[in-house]
């Protein structure tokens, strides 16, 4: 019977096969424990050989190389035995009734919550002999990083739980990893000032002052500096008071310190039960409009929109979007007649707080909006600021019946897909005929524009239209900071990145959280090659929508551009929470899979990347958002999948030249003479 064989490549390489230890020398050749390592670490401990290859020796040709593998191999074999590596076709794999690598299991327990032994597997770094070699330096940072949050979350329940002693002692373990790193030293401080050990706390700061300013040059930040003030002045822990006690009855804070509430699309209850598209959008401009109170948190429409009628219990939607209440209603319209009707609801209990009706005509219908949005606010207890005041009282649209036909638009571009972008740029431009002060309409018919000319066909049309409609929204309401924002847009979409910079400043000046100003800023960056902005503009649309997992995910793309793993990896781990979550609920959205791809490969998982990958090319293999895929089978080393897949993507119509000229997950194929010609082809298509 076969043996069990345990890998160790936390803190060094080490394998045992059943009670015997594997010695040092018994190795004989180092790249025959390099071929272990690999496989260890692989997805389902297995390689093709090319991989290997490439990673061994890349500045061998095939040949040689294919011989030095075949002696690794061979040397490999005699130490685990040759029933435990095994090749099938042109994969290698290890094989063993009972195959233990500390990697899985650190992951496996970290995955299921098990803190404490994911900690205790983790005796080091990975592989720090190797930690010159290439192919262990990213998954090394995945998987410090992922030890770091779990000692430091750790740290923080022990904490909590009153017991700083215990906390320190877990600190001091990470203190140890890294001793340059600042949460560590800062949650030292705390937990030994909270033990009363003073002295202790300071001395920690002394050391990373001294260390600092020795290796780095560098004075500590301003956290851990002020900490050290209140701990040496004796503010700290003193300072820290029992919690403000929050009523019962006040559901503005039910879910946290802050108010917060989600705003459900309204249900049809028209005769025809065809105005799906006006309910959606009367949530849509209430969502808009209490974004802007200073103090509230709102769910995003993405977040809101996900819970359909059919599955609509109250007290579950507060729980999945962390609010304290849920707004709700119905809309009954016919013909001219209009009958709103809208009830506010605690989030944890289920009952109503309070419910109105409105049966007004339809061109009241933006004196009704206003009068919801105020009726909320007034009951969450909030301050309305001056901005919150404008942005309650604006009038969204010249005329109501043009922004009938502008919610029908917005439907329809929310649909996606090439022939429902085509319609609503037509819808959009139908309500700017009805009201040709109407900067919205512009503004929806140049995104739809840009859109159709970036990733459903690269016709020339499409970027003279976005650049004419985005010109009129400026014109028409210089002071809205969505006509800057599409303007931008139009301006990046044709290359003109310094002139598209100056419209989302302008955007941004008039609206500093406006999310759409942010993502698009961001995405204009990127394709530009201007990863430090780009990083730090997705980090502030993130903030402004927490749940987008698209710009957590092209974050993580600027981070890796600027060469900062842990950051990177950090943020590919919270885009794939996004995602895993948004997934429960819309099992079915591809785009949402793509992403998720991509973060699977770079967190390690392979395997599940690929299934993944799998997934999201059943409904979408001849749609332009499969380049992300390829993107993911890039960053997987899959060359020719990469490549296939992108041409795919290319001729579904997605045809962004500057985004390809620099997104990082293709810097290993600039060279490649088949890249070359595809990014030449989209270079000829925008100039054409």
């Amino acid at each position: 019977m076969a043996a069990e064989v345990r890998i160790w490549l936390l803190g060094g390489f080490r394998v045992q096969v059943g009670p015997r230890p594997v010695a040092d020398e018994a190795w004989r050749r180092n790249k025959a424990r390099a071929v272990v390592k690999l496989l260890a670490l692989a997805p389902g401990h297995r390689l093709h050989r090319e991989q290997l290859m490439d990673l061994l020796w890349p500045e061998l040709a095939a040949e040689p190389a294919a011989a030095n593998l075949r002696k690794a191999v061979h040397f490999a074999r005699q130490v685990l035995g040759a029933e435990h590596l095994l090749r099938r076709e042109e994969l290698l794999r290890l094989e063993a009734p009972r195959l233990w690598v500390d990697v899985d299991a650190f992951e496996a327990a970290a995955d299921a919550g098990e803190a404490a032994t994911a900690i205790r597997l983790y005796a080091g770094d990975l592989l720090p002999e190797d930690r010159f070699e290439p192919w262990t330096q990213e998954r090394r940072e995945q998987l410090r990083t992922w030890f770091t949050r779990l000692l430091l979350a750790r740290a923080g329940e022990q904490e909590a739980a009153g017991a700083p002693d215990a906390a320190a002692a877990t600190l001091e373990r990470l203190a140890a990893a890294d001793p340059l790193s600042e949460q560590a030293v800062s949650g030292l401080m705390r937990a030994y000032a909270l033990a009363g050990q003073r002295h202790v706390a300071l001395g920690w700061y002394q050391r990373l002052e001294a260390r600092l300013a020795g290796e780095l040059g560098v004075e500590p930040g301003t956290q851990a500096r002020r900490l050290r003030e209140e701990i040496a002045s004796g503010r700290f822990p003193a300072a820290i008071g029992p919690a403000v006690a929050v009523p019962a009855g006040d559901p503005a804070q039910r879910r946290g310190a802050e108010p917060s509430i989600a705003v459900l699309p309204f249900a049809d209850l028209s005769p025809g039960g065809d105005h799906g598209y006006f309910c959606a959008g009367i949530a849509e401009e209430l969502i808009d409009a209490l974004s802007t109170v200073d103090g509230l948190r709102v769910a995003s429409r993405t977040s809101s929109f996900r819970f359909g009628r059919e599955q609509l219990d109250v007290r579950r939607i507060g729980e999945e979007l962390s609010v304290a209440v849920v707004l709700e209603g119905s809309v009954r319209r016919f013909g001219d007649d209009l009958r709103i009707a809208v009830q506010l609801v605690d989030a944890r209990s289920g009952f109503q707080l309070w419910s109105e009706s409105f049966d007004r005509d339809f061109d009241d219908l933006f004196r009704i909006q206003e009068e919801i949005a105020r009726r909320v606010v007034a009951s969450l207890r909030v301050h309305v600021g001056a901005d919150a005041e404008r942005s309650l009282r604006r009038v969204v649209a010249p005329d109501v019946h043009a922004y009938d036909v502008y919610l029908r638009g917005r439907q329809s571009f929310y649909r996606g897909g090439r022939s429902a972008t085509r319609r609503a740029a037509e819808l959009f431009e139908m309500a700017a005929e009805l009201a040709p002060d109407y900067a919205l309409a512009y503004a929806g018919s140049a995104d739809a524009n840009s859109f159709l000319f970036l990733y459903y066909e690269p016709a020339r049309t499409y970027l003279e239209r976005a650049d004419r409609c985005s010109r009129l929204a400026v014109q028409a309401d210089p002071s809205l900071p969505e006509a800057h924002a599409s303007r931008g847009f139009a301006l990046a979409a044709r290359g003109d990145h310094d002139q598209a910079a100056e419209e989302f400043e302008e955007a941004l000046r008039l609206r500093p959280a406006l999310f759409e100003a942010l993502y698009l800023y961001g995405r204009a960056c990127l394709a530009a090659g201007r990863f430090r902005p780009a990083a730090e503009l997705f980090e502030r649309a993130c903030t402004a929508r927490p749940d987008d997992f698209h710009a957590r995910t092209l974050q993580a793309k600027a981070l890796r551009a600027l060469r900062e793993p842990a950051g990177a990896l950090a943020a590919h781990r919270s885009a794939l929470e996004l995602i895993e979550h948004h997934l429960r609920l819309v099992p079915d959205d591809a785009r949402a899979r793509c992403d998720g791809m991509c973060a699977l490969v770079e967190l390690g998982r392979r395997s599940e990347a690929m299934r993944w990958a799998e997934q999201a090319l059943r409904p979408a293999a001849q749609d332009p958002m499969s380049y992300y895929v390829a993107c993911g089978y890039a960053r997987a080393g899959m060359r020719s999948r990469a490549l296939e897949t992108l041409t795919d993507s290319i001729e579904a119509g997605w045809s962004h030249a500057d985004w390809l000229r620099n997104d990082p997950d293709w810097s290993d194929y600039r060279d490649d003479p088949r890249f070359r010609a595809l990014l030449e082809r989209l270079d000829l298509a925008r100039r054409a």
